[in-house]
């Protein structure tokens, strides 16, 4: 059993009484001025949850980010918890993937490669910069189309 625990609610000082052998006078005001000040409510903002649908491409939103899952989970709902540097993901009360949360623009990708089947690792290679390449091959005015 743990020494010390958070109390949740406000104490109320009239109803316990004074007790010599009981409560202390100044640690239930200690507790009484920590609950009222609202640390707990910060606390609680600071851990986020919902729910998410994995997409056909192995990914959920958060956020208008995108993180990948295993392909196990695809079409199904998971639990996320976001906090300000992490984002993780649950099934059954279960981890299944953590990632640090992404920020700036919106619809960025983040892919773990074992998320994903055998068979479409291959598909990971056809990204930016595949077109990027190929486009300098081709001339530099679909280099600035591509990168457009």
């Amino acid at each position: 059993m743990p020494r010390f625990s958070i109390i949740k609610e406000p104490l109320d000082i009239n109803k316990i009484g004074i007790y010599c052998s009981g409560i202390n006078l100044v640690k239930t005001m200690c507790y009484q001025k920590f609950i009222n000040s609202g640390i707990l409510n910060n606390i609680s903002d600071a851990n986020k949850r919902k729910q998410a649908t994995a997409q056909f491409n192995y990914h959920i939103s958060v956020d208008g980010m995108l993180y990948s899952i295993p392909y196990e989970y695809v079409k199904r709902k998971v639990d996320v918890r976001i906090t300000d540097k992490t984002i993780e993901v649950f099934n059954n009360h279960n981890r299944i993937t953590s990632y640090h949360r992404l920020y700036g623009r919106k619809g960025q990708y983040t892919t773990i490669v074992e998320h994903t089947q055998e068979e479409h690792h291959k598909y990971l290679e056809w990204n930016g910069d595949r077109f990027r390449k190929c486009a300098e091959r081709i001339g530099y005015n679909t280099c600035q189309v591509v990168d457009g």
